[in-house]
């Protein structure tokens, strides 16, 4: 089951990233009524992620924590090329059935800024990255059976960790395709990354990566694109 609740994390996380840029779908032109949401990046980034499930019977329960600091350009649905340096950061909870695989709750926290604190920098040979101090607002977004949105919550933390190389350089790439019978996911990555091992704080807590932990230092491109089927 590790290898199940592995890609289940790493789908929560993926979510996290772009759930608060739900709102830039649109509607198609032509054919059947969908709504499609596009996003693409190309330059240097670092990130860290830790998921952790426990099972109860068939329920299963993940926490899941993601960091990442970006620097180059963006391009998102509906708004043109953006150049400069960003900080995320994620954390939440979500409960599943493992056997139909249905989601039960979800709750979630997601932010980011171009605001990034003075000394925020990603080594060009990939070496190192490191996150100053820097204030990010979570919006809190739930989700239950039937539907996920806003909750309207918000607060301010303070996010700083230091990314190290633990690894020779290597070229990768990566493409898949989801379909859920509603909406088809599509993500492709290309490019040379290192692993890397993490420390930060969050808020002055230790932020750490334990066994189910996993970061690296990347150079390269990254697109996403989700096109969901909307009822008549």
């Amino acid at each position: 089951m590790a290898g199940r609740l592995r890609r289940t994390v790493t789908a929560v996380t993926l979510v996290a990233l772009l759930l608060p840029l739900a709102a830039a779908t649109s509607l198609a032109d032509t054919g059947p009524a969908s709504e499609v949401f596009k996003f693409s990046s190309n330059g240097y980034s670092a990130s860290a992620d830790e998921g952790q499930c426990t099972a109860e019977g068939d329920i299963v329960t993940c926490t899941f924590t993601f960091i990442s600091v970006f620097s180059g350009n963006r391009r998102e649905q509906g708004s043109g090329a953006i150049h400069g340096t960003e900080v995320c950061y994620s954390t939440g909870t979500d409960v599943f059935n493992q056997v139909t695989g249905e989601g039960i709750s979800s709750i979630q926290e997601n932010g980011c800024t171009q605001d990034p604190g003075e000394g925020t920098v990603i080594e060009r040979d990939l070496s190192a990255a490191t996150i100053a101090p820097t204030t990010i607002t979570l919006e809190t977004f739930s989700c239950d059976e039937i539907e996920c949105g806003p909750t309207g919550e918000t607060r301010d933390v303070t996010v700083e960790g230091t990314f190290t190389a633990t690894s020779a350089a290597f070229r990768s790439s990566n493409r898949n395709v989801f379909d859920d019978g509603i909406c088809v996911f599509r993500d492709s990555s290309r490019g040379t990354s290192r692993g890397a091992m993490f420390s930060g704080t969050v808020d002055g807590q230790p932020l750490e990566l334990g066994e189910n932990g996993f970061a690296q230092i990347m150079q390269g491109t990254f697109s996403f694109s989700q096109k969901c089927a909307i009822e008549a």
